[in-house]
């Protein structure tokens, strides 16, 4: 690649100094993504100026970039955060909670389908930690020691941060890198994270009862994981701001199927408790005893009622149970959900419909002083917002608000003000550190910075090395940041613009460092933090990371393994 920036150990350095010092100041101080990314941001401006001939018109045109694309990923996150807040204060993931293990007597079966159905169901929608806030207090209210109940999610969610929150960080992806081929990108990233699926499922069984429970955990994993791996393959290259909703929302009725096994309708005595507490052993068997006992009942009434009116479909799955809304009823913002993408996005005729309105924005050519120069746009990053995630999440909490509201499910003080207030209090730090985080991934790749950055590692690295270790800097930026989403606006310009360099496939590469970053969502300190705080043991945030570590390396070699195989066969 010719180009005329200088290309030295020292311009090397002062180019990763602002990666540097964001890192640093997470790690090692501790500081929040939100109050390290704007000095970071202040550093690459300085650098920009200083060493790379950047003119205050080319850094203003970089930040106006960058913040166009922040706009354009926070139209998901904040109707995503609306949407979980609406869900939560009406108590539906309560209601979820009771409707799958009412469901499901098996104990090992129930673990799963919080630990690796729920939560990346969860994440496919709302994402930032918002698993571990649901499903940790689910998982100790089944008697899960609560080391445990932080980890299990960690880990079954982590794979589904690629695409989660509505496409939000493939979205994020996707503006700060400019693949020829991004269907090809998105059906390598879908299966290289179908290994982490896999591979969290296999680790959920292994940490319930080691070999015993991955011999009897093995069938519903392998049918759990090509209904979540399979879908999300088929479906991402398609659609991928739903691919992976849809995927999940298939998982959750994939797991009723598998309850109406034999094999999983009997609780096995005889197993491991390691990860339960005593009381939580003498709990779910009680429970079990009282759930038979009460769909032996409802059993007997159901046919006794259909017996009087002669057949029928009886109304009860739409009312709400005693105790609590029906399993249906909570899930309804999501049915909606997916019927309004389903329609906005896979029906032709309504597509081309809604697509007819797009926005983008115009911004001039750029240049350095090094001769790095960005052409003219009269649309920079257009996009549609009739089918823009954020317009069918904004619907689908609206429509679920109005029907919670109906059956009561609100208290007096959730009024829609109330929801939305916080809502935008739990999006602000992500609003901070996104915008800042796009604006300086602009800033770098304008000035140069970036270019520099990956002719430095060319110059050490073959190209067979490279293929091999790029989903592990993925995953090093997941660690440090404690976002998928961070680590591809920082990592994905360094890996498009090396791979190019070298003469590998781009959409390979930025593919791996994409499930390299699922993968270190389960390494997360952040994300950690926030569920051992859930759980109550903010104290054990170290032997939580320590336990999540091995699983972390192992999947990174199988997805190092799985590219080279991609790389060599090319």
């Amino acid at each position: 690649m010719e180009t005329e920036l200088p290309v030295t150990l020292l311009t090397w350095l002062v180019s990763f100094l602002p990666i540097l010092i964001l890192l640093a100041l997470l790690v090692w101080r501790q500081w929040s993504t939100s109050a390290a990314a704007p000095i970071a941001l202040i550093l690459a401006v300085l650098v920009a100026m200083l060493f790379f001939r950047t003119s205050l018109y080319t850094l203003a045109v970089a930040a106006g970039k960058g913040i166009w694309d922040a706009i354009f990923v926070l139209y998901v996150i904040w109707p995503a955060l609306i949407l979980y807040n609406v869900s939560n204060e009406a108590g539906s993931f309560d209601a979820m909670q009771r409707g799958l293990r009412r469901l499901m007597p098996d104990r090992l079966l129930v673990v799963l389908a919080f630990s690796w159905v729920l939560a990346p169901f969860i994440q496919s929608i709302a994402g930032f930690g918002t698993p571990l806030a649901v499903t940790t207090p689910l998982l100790i209210g089944l008697g899960v020691k609560p080391l445990f109940a932080v980890l299990l999610p960690m880990i079954g969610a982590a794979w589904a941060n690629m695409f989660g929150s509505l496409g939000a960080n493939w979205l994020a992806t996707q503006s700060v890198v400019n693949l020829a081929d991004e269907t090809l990108m998105l059906r390598y990233t879908s299966l290289l994270v179908w290994i982490p699926n896999l591979t969290a499922g296999l680790a959920v069984a292994w940490f319930y009862g080691k070999a015993w429970a991955l011999k009897r955990a093995a069938p519903a994993i392998l049918v759990i994981s090509l209904i979540q791996g399979g879908l999300q393959l088929l479906l991402v290259p398609i659609v991928p701001t739903i691919g992976l909703f849809l995927a999940n929302a298939a998982a959750l009725f994939g797991l009723f199927a598998l309850n109406r096994w034999g094999f999983y309708r009997q609780q096995d005595e005889d197993e491991p408790q390691d990860i339960f507490t005593e009381e939580g052993i003498r709990t779910f068997h009680e429970e079990n005893r009282k759930e038979a006992e009460s769909r032996n009942r409802e059993a007997q009434s159901a046919a006794l009622e259909r017996a009087r009116s002669g057949g029928g479909v009886s109304a009860g799955g739409l009312r709400e149970k005693e105790g609590g809304m029906s399993l249906l009823l909570a899930f309804t913002p999501y049915i909606v959900l997916a019927v309004l993408a389903v329609a906005a996005l896979l029906v032709p005729p309504i597509n081309q419909a809604l697509e007819q309105v797009s926005v983008g924005l115009p911004f001039p050519q750029t240049q350095t002083g090094y001769g790095v120069s960005q052409s003219a746009e009269e649309a920079y990053a257009a996009f549609t917002p009739l089918t823009h995630p954020g317009t069918l999440l904004l619907i689908a909490a609206l429509v679920g608000y109005l029907v919670y509201r109906s059956r009561g499910a609100f208290d007096p003080e959730d009024t829609p003000g109330a929801i939305l207030s916080r809502s935008a209090e739990d999006a602000l730090p992500a609003t901070t550190a996104i915008t800042a985080l796009m604006i300086l991934s602009k800033v770098m790749d304008h000035s140069g910075e970036i270019t520099v950055l990956a002719l430095g590692v060319v110059q050490v690295a073959s190209p067979v090395v490279y293929v091999g270790l790029s989903n592990f800097l993925g995953i090093l930026g997941s660690l440090t940041t404690s976002s998928n989403t961070a680590s591809n606006v920082l990592f994905a310009p360094l890996q498009f613009t090396a791979a190019e360099a070298q003469s590998l496939s781009p959409e390979l590469i930025v593919a791996g460092q994409g499930a390299g970053g699922a993968v270190g969502n389960a390494l997360a300190p952040g994300d950690a933090l926030m569920g051992a705080t859930v759980a109550g043991i903010p104290n054990r945030l170290g032997d939580i990371l320590a336990k999540a570590l091995p699983w972390s390396i192992i999947t990174g070699l199988l997805v190092s393994a799985a590219m080279l195989a991609i790389y060599l066969l090319q």
